[in-house]
């Protein structure tokens, strides 16, 4: 991260390219793809909103585990 405290999409791009996913996030990932599951529905269950601001650490580690409950708090981080 660029230490602004805020994770933006050039940031997660560099944290987690694309061959570098974690497991984790690559589970969740494959499951989103495989049953067609609608961006909407993926932010409606990680408790987010689609104009709300940029997300923290804290918060994308929350919101990761409202849909991995595998991936704890600080798994997530």
């Amino acid at each position: 991260m660029n230490h602004d405290g805020i994770l933006d999409l050039m940031d997660w791009r560099g944290q987690m390219p694309e061959q570098g996913v974690t497991s984790a996030l690559h589970n969740i990932k494959d499951i989103i793809y495989s049953q067609h599951i609608m961006a909407d529905d993926v932010i409606k269950r990680m408790n987010l909103r689609r104009n709300q601001p940029a997300l923290n650490r804290a918060q994308l580690a929350t919101a990761l585990n409202l849909i991995d409950f595998n991936l704890n708090y600080d798994k997530a981080m």
